[in-house]
């Protein structure tokens, strides 16, 4: 995502002092405009927009479609990172929470429960 934003990855990263949580919020307010201008983001807004209720919101939601997305390719068996991301999909994150990171094969409703989960 960074290649939407007006600087490098490298920028946020330094004003944070490479604190990855801080350095998500010094790209979070850039970011935020060019999601609900760009088109390249319209499915995303349709999909997120009526539940953001942040300036970090269209962040999370990208990394969540993201996410979802890297899941949805792995092997049926979730090859040998399997147990990570099953400690993943269990992890709470602080803050405002993100979609569920579910193995759609693994559950029918997963799809559902992520489309319907909050986002800030």
């Amino acid at each position: 995502m960074a290649e939407y934003l007006p600087h490098p990855y490298a920028y946020y990263a330094t004003r944070a002092s490479s604190d990855l949580p801080q350095t998500a919020s010094e790209m979070a307010g850039p970011f935020h405009e060019v999601w609900w201008t760009d088109e390249s983001f319209a499915g995303s807004r349709e999909e997120f927009g009526d539940r953001l209720s942040t300036i970090s919101g269209p962040l999370k939601a990208e990394i969540a479609r993201y996410a979802r997305g890297a899941v949805a390719d792995l092997p049926p068996h979730g090859g040998p990172h399997r147990s990570e991301l099953d400690l993943l999909a269990k992890a709470v994150v602080a803050g405002p929470p993100y979609p569920p990171l579910r193995d759609p094969r693994r559950t029918r409703s997963s799809r559902a429960s992520a489309l319907s989960a909050p986002i800030a």
